[in-house]
């Protein structure tokens, strides 16, 4: 994604993949849903499109436990950055018609600049990069969520915190992962052990 020579392109990936969002949460990110003091995201709002992106609007997200503050790390924030600068850059090219009412993290780069970007894009996106990369093509930007389940069970997180921080309270497919990832962590600490006590018996 990152050779692909699109620096948003990349950016939405990152972010899907390293906080968890759903692709609609992330379309909808303002600038003013980030804290970089307290490194936390916002999640209020989620975007949906009637007829094209030029009818969107903003609902509020999937469940009351989906409205959530979700800690990001420092990578996070600097692709953030790069965002912005690459945004910024955008707007000064296509200031005349760039849309004004609202900033939106992650832009319409096409015939709407400035407007959110259309979950569609970015679905085709990661698409292209999957068929690039020789992966399965059906995996979509929902299954970030999963990739951010399995990178913080790896990391060591327990699983009412990835819940809290993935805006569920009941997900199976969420606990399928988590307990895949931890399965294999344990085995690999038994493992551990017998090289430890190795030439002992």
């Amino acid at each position: 994604a990152k050779e692909s020579g699109s620096v948003q392109g990349f950016n939405a990936v990152f972010l899907l993949a390293y906080t968890g969002m759903r692709i609609g949460e992330l379309c909808a990110l303002k600038i003013s849903d980030i804290d970089e003091v307290n490194k936390k995201i916002s999640i209020t709002k989620t975007l949906y499109q009637r007829h094209g992106i030029s009818a969107f609007g903003l609902n509020t997200p999937k469940s009351k436990s989906s409205i959530r503050k979700i800690d990001v790390s420092e990578t996070v924030l600097k692709v953030l950055r790069n965002q912005e600068i690459w945004r910024n850059k955008f707007k000064m090219s296509r200031r005349d018609e760039y849309y004004k009412d609202a900033e939106f993290v992650f832009i319409n780069e096409l015939l709407l600049p400035g407007w959110p970007a259309a979950s569609r894009t970015i679905d085709e996106f990661m698409k292209k990069m999957l068929k690039a990369a020789g992966l399965p093509t059906t995996l979509t930007p929902h299954s970030l969520r999963h990739t951010y389940t399995s990178l913080m069970a790896e990391a060591g997180v327990e699983l009412p915190a990835i819940k809290k921080l993935l805006g569920h309270k009941k997900d199976g497919v969420t606990e399928a992962v988590y307990l895949h990832v931890t399965e294999s962590k344990k085995r690999a600490a038994v493992e551990k052990l017998d090289q430890l006590m190795e030439g002992l018996l």
